[in-house]
């Protein structure tokens, strides 16, 4: 992946396109393609690479992290990436990202929102300033009845830079938990 880095996307692109003409099952070309898709915003194709590279190593965290991000970056509640990131939470439980994931997942699939807020608290330690991850702590914690904490994590989520159409629901939920 280091390599991706440093090699522009069109070359590094034409490179794992030619890895995977010559071994299809190449888990670090599919990984790099994966990669590349989603630095293209492409995360249709992303999760398609990931797939096939978890097809041939069913136990290969990184893959089911990467799957359980994109999961959460989708507006409705994904089960596959909810069950991968509990898998991957077992050998990652410290990565911050894959406990935004797992937390918006939790969240999302309603129920846990305990779990949630604790989830988000954790990668809050290390991204206090994501916008999204704040708000979805927010709206956990207004769930949990946590309104001082809920109002406070939605006003600094504002204050990031939250996107508009989240920025909407913050607004209606701050506005709602007078």
């Amino acid at each position: 992946m280091l390599a991706l880095s440093l090699a522009p996307a069109p070359a590094a692109t034409n490179q794992v396109d030619q890895l995977l003409k010559t071994e299809p099952g190449y888990v670090p070309a599919l990984m790099a393609a994966g990669a590349l898709s989603e630095q293209r915003g492409d995360s249709s194709a992303a999760r398609i690479a990931y797939e096939k590279a978890l097809a041939r190593f069913p136990d290969f965290f990184p893959a089911k992290v990467r799957i359980a991000i994109l999961g959460a970056a989708q507006p409705a509640f994904d089960r596959k990436a909810f069950d991968l990131a509990q898998q991957a939470r077992t050998a990652l439980p410290n990565d911050p990202e894959l406990a935004k994931a797992l937390g918006i997942l939790v969240y999302r699939n309603g129920g846990e929102t305990n779990r949630s807020v604790s989830l988000l608290k954790q990668s809050a330690i290390a991204r206090p300033n994501d916008a999204e991850l704040l708000y979805y702590l927010g709206m956990a914690q207004l769930q949990s009845k946590d309104q001082t904490g809920g109002r406070q994590s939605l006003q600094k989520s504002l204050e990031a830079g939250l996107r508009p159409d989240l920025a909407a629901e913050a607004r209606k939920a701050l506005a709602g938990s007078k």
